[in-house]
This record gives C-alpha cells, structure tokens and sequence, in this order.
C-alpha cells in the first residue's frame, strides 16, 4: 500500500506542477474551454485527479481485492492530500503582492478544500470501481 501511495502522490505532484507551469506561464492553452465558459485550470485539475484515483484503486484492488470502498476513498484523499501540501507549499513561493493572510487562505483552500472536495469524488469513484468488481 505504501508503494502505491507514494508513487501515486509523487506523479499527482508532477502533473499539479506541469499543469501550473503550464496554465500560468505558457501562451499555448486559452483561460476557458472555447464556446463555454468553462476555466481549463479547473477541468485538467478534474480530469488529471480523476484519472490518477481511477488507477491507484484499480492497482490497489489487484493487489488487495477484499479491501473496501472506505479504505479506497482514504487511499485516494491521502495522495490528494500529500500531493496538495507538497504542491500549495512550492506555490506559495511564487505568489506576489499578498499578505500574510493571502498566504494562508491560498493555503488552506488549495490544500484542504481542493482534498476535502476530491475525498467525496474518491467516494464515488471507489463505489463505482467495488460495484463493477463484484458484479464480474
């Protein structure tokens, strides 16, 4: 379990700071999804935090299938969590002109909001993935 934990958080990490560098500093991606108004940032952070808890469950239920839907969501929210603290404390390095208090909002609400929200989609996805395995 370990293994995939830390392997899954590390490449979360990665992606959360491609997907900055990205978003932020490279004129290649427009701010919305075109004919929508849809924001890029928030559907590849969707989108890469969806793929990444649908192969850490998958990898963990292989190798542990009686494991349940609780112990799934609390995999996924740790690396979400580890990947977040990691990322948010880099981050902070490169916002300018805010305050102290700036500084613990961003924080607090990249760390634990952005967890707290994907630990309920975890739940789903979890559920979703213990659903089909016993249905095959």
């Amino acid at each position: 379990m370990r293994i995939t934990f830390f392997k899954y958080s590390l490449i979360l990490l990665v992606l959360f700071i491609l997907e900055w560098w990205l978003l932020n500093y490279s004129p290649l991606l427009p701010e919305n999804i075109p004919g929508t108004t849809v924001s890029v940032t928030g559907f590849l952070l969707a989108v890469t935090i969806i793929i990444i808890f649908i192969v850490a469950q998958k990898e963990f239920l292989k190798k542990n299938t009686r494991v349940g839907v609780l112990k799934l969501t609390l995999l996924c929210s740790g690396i979400c969590l580890v990947a977040e603290l990691v990322f948010q404390s880099l981050r902070l390095f490169f916002v300018v002109d805010a305050t102290e208090y700036d500084y613990i909002k961003y924080f607090i609400l990249g760390t634990f909001g952005v967890t707290l929200f994907y630990s309920l989609l975890a739940l789903v996805i979890a559920f979703i993935i213990k659903k089909r395995e016993m249905l095959s």
